[in-house]
């Protein structure tokens, strides 16, 4: 896989984005990977290679300019991980997912796990909503 392929498929989350997160907060367990855009909290099929990552970032964490190499040597290639994934999700129960998110793939980053609507689907768009906060508001 490259830094910039989608390592989390349900909430688009690339490489690149797992491996910052790592670094930046200093992960210590797999299930912290999850405050990174919902990481692992969809289908959950990424779920063992985040925490594979984690644990070669511990060992060996990669610079900035041999993330790619990096990557290749740890991670399968691209369309095999999506094939496994495919593979993955069909031979769960029908409906279900490993934690009982979103049962149709392509509602995995428009859902609520165990919501059968999409979450955003009549919601107003935010760039219309203004919020104002006067300094006094926001301090102790």
């Amino acid at each position: 896989m490259q830094a910039d392929d989608e390592l989390c498929l349900c909430f688009h989350i690339s490489c690149r984005k797992v491996l910052n997160y790592i670094r930046i907060h200093r992960v210590k367990l797999p299930s912290q990977l999850a405050e990174c855009g919902g990481a692992g909290t969809g289908c959950g099929w990424c779920r063992k290679q985040m925490q594979k990552l984690l644990s070669e970032c511990e060992e060996s964490p990669p610079s900035a300019l041999e993330i790619e190499s990096w990557l290749e040597a740890r991670t399968p290639q691209k369309h095999k991980y999506s094939e496994g994934r495919a593979k993955y999700r069909a031979a769960l129960p029908s409906g279900a997912s490993s934690n009982s998110g979103p049962a149709n793939s392509q509602d995995c980053a428009t859902s609520d796990p165990g919501l059968d609507t999409p979450v955003d689907k009549d919601l107003p768009d935010m760039g219309d909503m203004q919020t104002r906060f006067e300094p006094d508001e926001c301090e102790g």
